[in-house]
C-alpha cells in the first residue's frame, strides 16, 4: 500500500492498520492528529445485498471524530458531509492524489492552518448548548 510506504518517508505519519485500537490509543491520536483520513468506498453493498452510499444511506464515525476534536478529514471523492465542514476536507479518488496533496501541504503549511482553522470553526457549532437547543427545537 502506497500510504504505507509514505510512512516511512514521512514518520509523523500515523495509520492504524489493525482491526481493533484501544479507546484511549484511539482518543490520545486523535487529539493529536493533523487529520482524520476515512480509507472507504463511498458506494457499497451491504450483508443484504441493498446498495449503500456513505454520507446519505450510511455513516461512519470518523464525521463525528472530526467535529469533536475539530480536525481536518481526508475524504473519498463523493462522500456526503454537511456543506459548512466542506472547507475542512481533502478530497482524494486515489491514494496518489493523498500523498500529492499532504506533500503540498507540508511544502506550504499555510494551507493546513486553513483547513485546521476552518474545522475549528466548524466543530464550535456542535456545542453542548446548541444541540441541546436543536434538540429543544425538534421536540417541540
Amino acid at each position: 500500500n502506497e500510504l504505507l510506504h509514505a510512512t516511512d518517508q514521512y514518520p509523523f505519519l500515523h495509520l492504524f492498520d489493525q482491526p481493533f485500537v484501544t479507546v484511549s490509543d484511539l482518543e490520545k491520536t486523535l487529539r493529536n492528529a493533523h487529520f482524520i483520513w476515512l480509507p472507504s468506498k463511498v458506494q457499497f453493498k451491504d450483508k443484504m445485498g441493498e446498495e449503500e452510499t456513505y454520507g446519505i444511506s450510511k455513516n461512519s464515525g470518523v464525521v463525528n471524530d472530526a467535529i469533536c476534536y475539530g480536525k481536518p478529514m481526508i475524504l473519498p471523492q463523493g462522500f456526503c458531509i454537511e456543506e459548512g465542514q466542506e472547507p475542512s476536507v481533502l478530497r482524494y479518488q486515489n491514494t496518489n492524489e493523498i500523498v500529492s496533496q499532504l506533500h503540498e501541504i507540508i511544502m506550504a503549511p499555510e494551507k493546513y492552518h486553513s483547513l485546521m482553522g476552518n474545522a475549528h470553526v466548524f466543530s464550535s457549532k456542535y456545542t453542548l448548548q446548541a444541540m441541546q437547543s436543536l434538540l429543544k427545537k425538534i421536540l417541540e
